[in-house]
Protein backbone atom coordinates (compact mmCIF):
# COMPACT_ATOMS: atom_id res chain seq x y z
CA UNK A 1 0.00 0.00 0.00
CA UNK A 2 1.39 3.78 -1.01
CA UNK A 3 0.46 6.90 0.39
CA UNK A 4 0.35 9.93 -1.10
CA UNK A 5 0.14 13.36 0.21
CA UNK A 6 -0.40 16.40 -2.49
CA UNK A 7 -0.05 19.42 -0.21
CA UNK A 8 0.23 23.40 -0.14
CA UNK A 9 0.19 24.68 3.07
CA UNK A 10 -2.23 27.00 3.08
CA UNK A 11 -4.24 25.51 -0.02
CA UNK A 12 -6.04 22.32 -0.30
CA UNK A 13 -4.25 18.80 0.72
CA UNK A 14 -5.20 15.53 -0.95
CA UNK A 15 -4.59 12.08 0.07
CA UNK A 16 -4.16 9.12 -1.78
CA UNK A 17 -4.62 5.63 -0.47
CA UNK A 18 -3.34 3.21 -3.29
CA UNK A 19 -3.17 -0.07 -3.70
CA UNK A 20 -2.76 -1.83 -6.85
CA UNK A 21 -4.58 -5.36 -5.45
CA UNK A 22 -6.54 -4.73 -2.48
CA UNK A 23 -8.77 -1.39 -2.46
CA UNK A 24 -11.19 -2.11 0.00
CA UNK A 25 -8.29 -2.51 2.38
CA UNK A 26 -6.98 1.47 1.35
CA UNK A 27 -11.03 2.17 1.24
CA UNK A 28 -11.07 1.49 5.11
CA UNK A 29 -8.13 2.99 5.75
CA UNK A 30 -9.52 6.54 3.64
CA UNK A 31 -12.53 6.11 5.88
CA UNK A 32 -10.04 5.83 8.84
CA UNK A 33 -7.96 8.83 8.15
CA UNK A 34 -11.19 11.08 7.68
CA UNK A 35 -12.33 10.48 11.15
CA UNK A 36 -8.95 10.72 12.15
CA UNK A 37 -8.87 14.68 10.68
CA UNK A 38 -12.26 15.12 12.29
CA UNK A 39 -10.72 14.71 15.55
CA UNK A 40 -7.50 17.17 14.74
CA UNK A 41 -10.28 19.79 13.20
CA UNK A 42 -9.22 19.77 10.36
CA UNK A 43 -11.25 21.74 7.81
CA UNK A 44 -12.90 20.02 4.17
CA UNK A 45 -9.85 21.44 2.28
CA UNK A 46 -8.47 17.91 3.24
CA UNK A 47 -9.62 15.32 0.94
CA UNK A 48 -9.31 11.86 0.81
CA UNK A 49 -9.17 9.19 -1.79
CA UNK A 50 -8.93 5.09 -2.06
CA UNK A 51 -7.86 3.86 -5.91
CA UNK A 52 -6.43 1.21 -7.54
CA UNK A 53 -5.45 3.03 -10.40
CA UNK A 54 -1.87 4.24 -10.54
CA UNK A 55 -2.77 7.50 -12.56
CA UNK A 56 -3.96 9.11 -9.34
CA UNK A 57 -0.18 9.56 -8.61
CA UNK A 58 1.17 11.36 -11.32
CA UNK A 59 0.39 14.95 -9.30
CA UNK A 60 2.09 13.85 -6.45
CA UNK A 61 4.41 16.04 -4.15
CA UNK A 62 5.41 13.13 -1.67
CA UNK A 63 4.39 9.53 -1.52
CA UNK A 64 5.36 7.38 1.08
CA UNK A 65 5.28 3.50 0.46
CA UNK A 66 4.47 1.18 3.58
CA UNK A 67 3.55 -2.20 0.98
CA UNK A 68 5.09 -5.24 2.44
CA UNK A 69 4.53 -9.04 2.26
CA UNK A 70 4.41 -10.61 6.01
CA UNK A 71 6.87 -14.13 5.83
CA UNK A 72 5.97 -17.19 7.58
CA UNK A 73 7.59 -18.44 10.80
CA UNK A 74 8.86 -21.22 8.79
CA UNK A 75 10.28 -18.57 6.19
CA UNK A 76 12.19 -17.38 9.41
CA UNK A 77 13.11 -20.23 10.64
CA UNK A 78 14.68 -21.92 7.17
CA UNK A 79 16.23 -18.37 6.50
CA UNK A 80 17.68 -18.83 9.72
CA UNK A 81 19.19 -21.73 9.02
CA UNK A 82 20.94 -20.23 5.93
CA UNK A 83 22.28 -17.24 8.92
CA UNK A 84 20.18 -14.55 7.37
CA UNK A 85 18.85 -11.79 9.38
CA UNK A 86 15.19 -11.61 10.08
CA UNK A 87 13.93 -8.19 8.95
CA UNK A 88 16.47 -9.58 5.29
CA UNK A 89 13.31 -12.16 4.92
CA UNK A 90 11.11 -9.44 4.53
CA UNK A 91 12.98 -8.89 1.61
CA UNK A 92 11.59 -12.12 0.00
CA UNK A 93 8.56 -10.52 -0.36
CA UNK A 94 9.07 -6.95 -0.93
CA UNK A 95 11.91 -6.64 -3.62
CA UNK A 96 9.37 -7.15 -6.21
CA UNK A 97 6.78 -5.34 -5.02
CA UNK A 98 9.21 -2.51 -4.82
CA UNK A 99 10.23 -2.81 -8.46
CA UNK A 100 6.90 -3.12 -9.41
CA UNK A 101 6.17 0.40 -7.53
CA UNK A 102 9.06 1.93 -8.85
CA UNK A 103 7.37 1.41 -12.17
CA UNK A 104 4.65 2.94 -11.66
CA UNK A 105 6.04 5.87 -10.01
CA UNK A 106 7.34 6.85 -13.04
CA UNK A 107 4.88 8.95 -13.95
CA UNK A 108 5.58 10.95 -10.76
CA UNK A 109 8.72 12.64 -11.87
CA UNK A 110 8.30 15.48 -9.15
CA UNK A 111 7.31 13.09 -6.10
CA UNK A 112 9.44 12.61 -3.14
CA UNK A 113 9.16 8.68 -1.78
CA UNK A 114 9.76 7.62 1.38
CA UNK A 115 9.91 4.42 2.09
CA UNK A 116 8.42 3.07 5.23
CA UNK A 117 8.57 -0.77 4.03
CA UNK A 118 11.16 -3.29 5.25
CA UNK A 119 14.04 -4.18 5.00
CA UNK A 120 14.19 -0.18 4.47
CA UNK A 121 17.62 0.57 3.54
CA UNK A 122 17.66 -2.81 0.91
CA UNK A 123 14.16 -1.55 -0.56
CA UNK A 124 15.47 2.08 -0.78
CA UNK A 125 18.16 0.35 -3.03
CA UNK A 126 16.00 -1.61 -5.24
CA UNK A 127 13.56 1.63 -5.75
CA UNK A 128 17.24 4.02 -6.10
CA UNK A 129 18.33 1.73 -8.80
CA UNK A 130 14.59 2.63 -10.83
CA UNK A 131 14.06 6.41 -10.28
CA UNK A 132 16.60 9.48 -9.85
CA UNK A 133 18.27 8.99 -6.69
CA UNK A 134 17.59 12.21 -5.14
CA UNK A 135 13.91 11.27 -5.19
CA UNK A 136 14.61 8.49 -2.99
CA UNK A 137 14.79 8.41 1.10
CA UNK A 138 13.95 5.66 3.61
CA UNK A 139 13.01 6.02 7.25
CA UNK A 140 14.08 3.80 10.41
CA UNK A 141 16.89 5.27 12.17
CA UNK A 142 14.73 8.35 13.23
CA UNK A 143 12.65 5.36 15.01
CA UNK A 144 15.80 4.11 16.75
CA UNK A 145 16.93 7.39 17.81
CA UNK A 146 13.77 8.04 19.65
CA UNK A 147 14.04 4.15 21.35
CA UNK A 148 17.81 4.87 22.01
CA UNK A 149 16.84 8.25 23.62
CA UNK A 150 14.31 6.39 25.92
CA UNK A 151 16.51 3.89 26.75
CA UNK A 152 19.77 5.98 27.47
CA UNK A 153 16.91 8.04 29.84
CA UNK A 154 15.52 5.42 31.66
CA UNK A 155 18.91 3.98 32.56
CA UNK A 156 20.14 7.37 33.50
CA UNK A 157 17.48 7.97 35.92
CA UNK A 158 18.10 4.51 37.50
CA UNK A 159 21.66 5.27 37.98
CA UNK A 160 21.15 8.35 40.05
CA UNK A 161 19.46 10.77 38.00
CA UNK A 162 15.40 10.36 38.97
CA UNK A 163 14.48 13.66 37.95
CA UNK A 164 15.93 13.61 34.41
CA UNK A 165 13.22 14.36 31.46
CA UNK A 166 13.26 12.91 28.05
CA UNK A 167 14.04 15.83 26.53
CA UNK A 168 17.34 16.55 28.40
CA UNK A 169 18.93 13.55 26.10
CA UNK A 170 19.92 14.27 22.81
CA UNK A 171 21.64 11.81 20.37
CA UNK A 172 21.58 10.37 17.23
CA UNK A 173 21.18 6.55 15.73
CA UNK A 174 22.80 6.71 11.87
CA UNK A 175 23.99 3.71 9.88
CA UNK A 176 21.31 0.80 8.73
CA UNK A 177 17.73 -0.01 10.45
CA UNK A 178 18.43 -3.29 11.46
CA UNK A 179 21.62 -4.78 13.87
CA UNK A 180 24.66 -2.85 12.42
CA UNK A 181 23.05 0.66 13.68
CA UNK A 182 25.09 2.56 15.73
CA UNK A 183 25.31 5.60 17.99
CA UNK A 184 26.83 8.98 16.25
CA UNK A 185 29.05 9.60 19.50
CA UNK A 186 29.38 13.32 19.06
CA UNK A 187 25.67 14.00 18.93
CA UNK A 188 25.15 12.32 22.72
CA UNK A 189 24.69 15.42 24.93
CA UNK A 190 22.33 15.01 28.45
CA UNK A 191 21.45 18.24 30.03
CA UNK A 192 20.84 18.41 33.61
CA UNK A 193 23.15 15.49 34.18
CA UNK A 194 24.47 14.62 37.98
CA UNK A 195 28.04 13.54 37.84
CA UNK A 196 28.59 10.27 35.57
CA UNK A 197 31.63 8.69 35.14
CA UNK A 198 33.40 8.71 31.48
CA UNK A 199 32.98 5.17 31.22
CA UNK A 200 29.23 4.76 32.92
CA UNK A 201 27.92 6.70 30.52
CA UNK A 202 30.10 4.59 27.84
CA UNK A 203 28.33 1.50 29.24
CA UNK A 204 24.75 2.80 29.70
CA UNK A 205 24.77 3.81 26.04
CA UNK A 206 26.23 0.37 25.05
CA UNK A 207 23.33 -1.02 27.06
CA UNK A 208 20.99 1.38 25.27
CA UNK A 209 21.92 0.51 21.67
CA UNK A 210 22.04 -2.96 22.64
CA UNK A 211 18.04 -2.75 24.00
CA UNK A 212 17.59 -0.52 20.88
CA UNK A 213 18.35 -3.22 18.58
CA UNK A 214 16.64 -5.90 19.73
CA UNK A 215 13.58 -3.45 20.47
CA UNK A 216 11.41 -4.12 17.01
CA UNK A 217 11.52 -8.06 17.48
CA UNK A 218 10.85 -8.05 21.19
CA UNK A 219 7.57 -5.94 20.11
CA UNK A 220 6.76 -8.49 17.22
CA UNK A 221 6.81 -11.20 19.58
CA UNK A 222 4.83 -9.88 22.09
CA UNK A 223 2.64 -9.01 19.65
CA UNK A 224 2.71 -12.67 18.11
CA UNK A 225 1.89 -14.19 21.43
CA UNK A 226 -1.92 -12.24 21.14
CA UNK A 227 -2.61 -13.40 18.03
CA UNK A 228 -3.71 -16.23 15.46
CA UNK A 229 -3.34 -13.81 12.48
CA UNK A 230 -0.30 -14.60 10.16
CA UNK A 231 -0.08 -11.06 9.38
CA UNK A 232 2.33 -8.10 10.03
CA UNK A 233 3.01 -7.92 14.35
CA UNK A 234 5.54 -5.26 13.95
CA UNK A 235 5.19 -1.64 15.66
CA UNK A 236 2.40 0.41 14.43
CA UNK A 237 1.62 3.47 16.22
CA UNK A 238 5.41 4.36 16.82
CA UNK A 239 6.17 4.37 12.92
CA UNK A 240 2.38 6.13 12.49
CA UNK A 241 3.83 8.97 14.53
CA UNK A 242 7.38 8.94 12.93
CA UNK A 243 5.20 9.44 9.40
CA UNK A 244 2.88 12.08 10.87
CA UNK A 245 5.76 14.28 12.05
CA UNK A 246 8.01 13.54 8.34
CA UNK A 247 4.94 14.80 6.56
CA UNK A 248 3.90 17.51 9.14
CA UNK A 249 7.52 18.86 8.44
CA UNK A 250 7.28 18.44 4.89
CA UNK A 251 4.11 20.41 4.37
CA UNK A 252 4.81 22.85 6.36
CA UNK A 253 7.59 23.13 8.63
CA UNK A 254 11.24 21.85 9.01
CA UNK A 255 13.01 18.77 11.11
CA UNK A 256 16.42 17.18 11.04
CA UNK A 257 16.41 13.02 10.90
CA UNK A 258 18.27 10.78 9.96
CA UNK A 259 17.39 9.16 6.48
CA UNK A 260 18.84 6.29 4.18
CA UNK A 261 20.47 8.77 1.26
CA UNK A 262 23.77 8.64 -0.31
CA UNK A 263 26.81 9.09 1.54
CA UNK A 264 28.63 12.64 0.58
CA UNK A 265 32.24 12.51 -0.36
CA UNK A 266 32.47 15.48 2.15
CA UNK A 267 32.01 13.03 4.89
CA UNK A 268 33.70 10.25 3.77
CA UNK A 269 35.50 10.13 0.11
CA UNK A 270 36.15 6.54 0.49
CA UNK A 271 32.51 5.60 1.17
CA UNK A 272 30.81 8.63 -1.04
CA UNK A 273 27.18 7.32 -3.30
CA UNK A 274 26.84 4.17 -1.07
CA UNK A 275 23.78 4.53 0.56
CA UNK A 276 23.48 4.71 4.78
CA UNK A 277 20.70 6.56 6.74
CA UNK A 278 22.29 10.05 7.79
CA UNK A 279 21.14 13.46 8.50
CA UNK A 280 18.96 15.09 6.42
CA UNK A 281 16.79 18.38 6.58
CA UNK A 282 13.19 18.34 5.91
CA UNK A 283 11.19 21.15 5.50
CA UNK A 284 9.03 22.93 2.97
CA UNK A 285 8.93 20.22 -0.06
CA UNK A 286 12.35 19.62 -0.04
CA UNK A 287 14.44 17.14 1.47
CA UNK A 288 18.27 18.43 1.65
CA UNK A 289 21.14 16.35 3.20
CA UNK A 290 23.23 17.71 6.17
CA UNK A 291 26.68 16.76 5.78
CA UNK A 292 27.75 15.09 9.28
CA UNK A 293 31.42 15.13 10.30
CA UNK A 294 31.80 11.47 10.88
CA UNK A 295 34.66 9.94 13.09
CA UNK A 296 36.96 7.21 12.14
CA UNK A 297 34.89 5.15 14.69
CA UNK A 298 31.92 6.40 12.68
CA UNK A 299 33.60 5.44 9.22
CA UNK A 300 34.09 2.15 10.52
CA UNK A 301 30.90 1.16 11.58
CA UNK A 302 29.31 2.24 8.75
CA UNK A 303 31.94 -0.22 6.53
CA UNK A 304 30.63 -2.57 8.69
CA UNK A 305 26.81 -1.79 7.71
CA UNK A 306 27.74 -2.05 4.04
CA UNK A 307 29.41 -5.13 4.12
CA UNK A 308 27.00 -6.75 6.13
CA UNK A 309 24.63 -5.47 3.69
CA UNK A 310 26.49 -7.13 0.94
CA UNK A 311 26.72 -10.29 2.27
CA UNK A 312 23.61 -10.53 3.80
CA UNK A 313 22.49 -9.70 0.27
CA UNK A 314 24.48 -12.55 -1.53
CA UNK A 315 22.86 -14.84 1.13
CA UNK A 316 19.48 -13.76 0.47
CA UNK A 317 19.74 -14.43 -3.39
CA UNK A 318 21.75 -18.22 -2.84
CA UNK A 319 18.73 -18.74 -0.70
CA UNK A 320 15.90 -17.42 -2.90
CA UNK A 321 17.34 -19.56 -5.74
CA UNK A 322 16.98 -22.89 -3.63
Amino acid sequence: MAQLMTADSTADAEVVMYSPHNHSRVAGAELDLEDACALQGRSSSWHFKATNDVADLSGADVVVVSAGGCPTPEDYKRAAEQGIDDRLVQAMFNIDIMKQFAKDMKNSPKAIIFVLSNPVDVLCNVVRNLLPKHQVYGLGCWLDTARFKRELWELLKENGNPNLQLSDVKATIIGHHNGTMFVHEPSVEVKNLKTVSLSEMQKMVEQALDKTKGRGLFITNTNAQATTKKLNNGSYWAPAMMLSSLLRAFVKGEATMPLNRPILSEESKELAGSCAQLLCRVGCGTVVPVPMKLTQRDVANLKNCLTEYSEGMQKLQRFIGK
